[in-house]
């Protein structure tokens, strides 16, 4: 490297180090002996809501949650060995919390023993892991083969257990376009009896709405989104300020529930809400599926597919049943046999008819 290029080259490195200093996804900050801070990258600025130049000289404290002077000697300390690293938490706004995994490194400054801590965001893997456990759960739940109310019902609890601020429910979206409430249990039961029967459309609520459109929607305000303008009555009985839903779309194409979040405060739905929200949508079509495969294979084994009658079949389970119940509680019973004349030819003009249907 010759003396013309060395300058050159020391400012292309000063200005690497700098970009990367400020754009990775990492907060760094420099401290001295005292835990003030010296420097902090862009990162760490964001977490702490402040103009990284504002940080500095402020103490660490101030910031993060529980750093005694007992705590950071103990940060100190351990800054440059193989320990187990300590964490530390950060507020992110009203209710919600950031924690990190901390790598203390030994640095001189200004010929000054200080520390430069490394802080690695570990919410998104510990919320990954939760995630998880509620799907595994709510999976197991369905292979079981519990009632459907009873998984989506687990389902919402699980929401909820993970996100206490928020109040989850599944709809039901029937064939004739009204809405039919089946999880919801953290929501106003007078406020659940109200939406039976509820149609969909281009200003139904958030859910009526999102079933209409196909499409998600988020209502951050639901006092004054016109949305909500012919459900001003039942907000007396909600108690909550936003609200968001998802529809539930079948593999035929059909919307066949929503999935909604409501809030106790007004605002959008935070990042970890929404990854909740993208593993809930396909447990939920998961579920309706498999209720839906269990009621079909119910039908085609008690009913004639070609009449849509009751069959032997369950016309033995029904007879059984009304036997064992006249053992127990006596009483009289009849049996009634109707007779169609020529049913055998009608039944296999429609079979012929169906076969010619087909091919």
């Amino acid at each position: 490297m010759t003396s013309a290029t060395a300058p050159a080259t020391a400012a292309l490195e000063a200005r690497l180090l700098l970009d990367t200093f400020h754009g990775i996804d990492l907060g760094i900050v420099w401290l001295d002996a005292g835990a003030r801070i010296v420097l902090a990258n862009a990162s760490f600025a964001g977490w702490a809501g402040a103009d990284a130049a504002a940080l500095a000289g402020r103490p660490l404290a101030e910031l993060v949650e529980d750093l005694s002077p007992e705590r950071w000697e103990a940060i100190r300390a351990a800054a440059g060995q193989a320990a187990p690293p300590p964490r530390l938490a950060m507020s992110a706004g009203p209710g919600r919390r950031r924690v990190f995994e901390v790598r203390a490194v030994p640095v001189a400054l200004d010929d000054r023993a200080a520390i430069a801590l490394v802080l690695i965001p570990i919410a998104d893997r510990v919320e990954a892991e939760a995630i998880d456990d509620l799907q595994r759960e709510v999976l197991e739940s369905i292979a079981l083969g519990r009632p459907l109310r009873s998984v989506l019902d687990l389902l919402c609890r699980r929401v909820e257990a993970l996100a206490p601020d928020v109040a989850c429910s599944v709809l039901l979206v029937e064939k004739n376009g009204t809405i039919t409430p089946i999880a919801g249990p953290s929501l106003p039961p007078a406020y659940v009896d109200a939406l039976h029967g509820a149609p969909i459309g281009p200003r139904a609520g958030s859910c009526g709405t999102a079933a209409w459109r196909r499409a998600a929607v988020e209502v951050t305000d639901i006092a004054t989104d016109p949305l909500w303008a012919d459900y001003r009555s039942l907000l007396h009985l909600l108690d909550m300020a936003a609200c968001w839903s998802t529809p539930i779309i079948a593999a035929n194409g059909d919307v066949v529930a929503t999935f909604a979040l409501y809030y106790r405060t007004s605002g959008s739905a935070p990042p970890f809400h929404r990854r909740m929200v993208e593993a809930c949508v396909p447990l939920c079509r998961v579920a309706l599926q498999h209720e839906s495969n269990r009621t079909e294979i119910e039908r085609l084994a008690y009913f004639d597919p070609l009449t849509g009658l009751p069959n032997r079949r369950l016309f033995a389970d029904r007879a059984r049943q009304t036997l064992q119940m006249a053992v127990r509680i006596p009483a009289p019973g009849a049996l009634l046999l109707f007779d169609i004349d020529r049913f055998k030819t009608a039944n296999v003009s429609a079979c012929v008819n169906k076969a010619q249907a087909v091919y």
